[in-house]
């Protein structure tokens, strides 16, 4: 997992902006997206109490290889690759 900055990291309970999730061999993108989403929200009830500031797809994109990973949810994970999170982008 690569956090593109330490604010994003703190927010999924890391202290660092680089972290190595291990899952089964056999572990799909669905599988990564309910262990981040786990690890938000044990991370928000402890920065910001019961309540979650915000749901995790609506703060933060999550990237593998450039492409989403909703839209990777039923394909395999292949060893050693790298996953991004950044922050939604808003503007116009």
């Amino acid at each position: 997992m690569r956090y593109l900055s330490h604010d994003i990291a703190k927010h999924f309970g890391s202290g660092e902006k680089t972290e190595t999730l291990r899952l089964s061999d056999n572990a799909a993108y669905e599988h990564l997206l309910g262990l981040l989403k786990e690890k938000y929200e044990t991370a928000s009830k402890k920065l910001y109490g019961e309540k979650l500031k915000a749901k995790m797809v609506d703060t933060f994109v999550i990237l593998s290889g450039g492409r989403p990973l909703q839209t990777l949810r039923d394909k395999l994970i292949k060893p050693d690759t790298e996953v991004l999170v950044a922050y939604v982008g808003l503007g116009g």
